[in-house]
């Protein structure tokens, strides 16, 4: 069976480390693909020779010659640094799984890269051989308060926790977007961008948030509400594009096609 890569963003801290534990008690299940750190060379240098990644990244790139140095008896293990980088190789084709350790809006950028990349190529994998050339568009959407990243509900008290958060208060919506294009049975990334959205809600009541979850719409919803559906009643404004709230932001993505 083939073993699962993994990507860890933040791989240094107190999530990273204890997710290299149980990697390395499953080592038959997972292989660590990247590993990421912000400033920690030392221990971002320990964590690679011990797992002995394809790559590491430092975000601090002016701790990149100090972790190349600590790196040079493993020339096989790629080093890179910058928050450029910590975008581009979460989308590496190998990587089966990334996991976002990284505090707040550190890891936004990043986890909005892996997510679209992942989507779209999932489709593409499906198309591949096909003879007629087409572009195939992937999105995903996330909504951000205060840098806490709210995906959709795991259940309805999930739901719940999430709509008392965001009520009152304004927060951010990001969907991520790639669009790869199919030439020949042969698969291009084309473009890839993010957009960002700022809703302001207003404040609802316990009997209108209860209402609101038995009718099932917020389950399949990031921050569980859906602008375009009954959560429109909440929403005292935004700024920014509507459609990117919706789920796919259309008058940035006509631009690029």
């Amino acid at each position: 069976m083939k073993k699962k890569q993994i990507a860890i963003l933040g791989s240094t801290g107190s999530i990273g480390t204890q997710a290299l534990e149980v990697i390395d008690e499953h080592s038959d299940l997972y292989e660590v693909y990247c590993l990421t750190a912000n400033n920690k060379v030392e221990l971002l240098a320990e964590q690679a020779h011990k797992f002995r990644p394809a790559a590491i990244v430092i975000a601090n790139e002016q701790r990149y010659d100090e972790l190349q140095q600590l790196m040079s008896d493993l020339p096989d293990v790629k080093v890179y640094a910058g928050r450029q980088a910590l975008d581009e190789i979460v989308e590496a084709d190998p990587i089966d799984m990334v996991l976002t350790a990284m505090v707040g809006f550190a890891g936004l950028a990043p986890t909005i890269h892996a997510t679209k990349a992942r989507k779209a190529t999932a489709v593409a994998q499906a198309h591949r051989g096909e003879k007629e050339d087409c572009k195939i568009i992937g999105s995903d959407t996330i909504v951000v308060l205060d840098g806490e990243v709210l995906g959709k509900p795991v259940d309805e008290e999930d739901a719940a926790v999430m709509l008392r958060k965001l009520s009152g208060r304004s927060h951010e919506v990001y969907t991520g977007v790639a669009v790869i294009t199919i030439v020949g049975g042969r698969t291009h990334v084309t473009e890839q961008f993010h957009e960002c959205t700022r809703v302001r809600m207003r404040d609802i009541s316990e009997e209108e948030i209860a209402a609101y979850i038995r009718t099932g719409e917020p389950m399949d919803k990031a921050g569980a509400y859906g602008i375009q559906g009954r959560a429109a009643i909440f929403i005292s404004g935004i700024d920014g594009d509507y459609y990117n709230v919706v789920g796919l932001p259309i008058c940035h993505l006509t631009t690029v096609l």
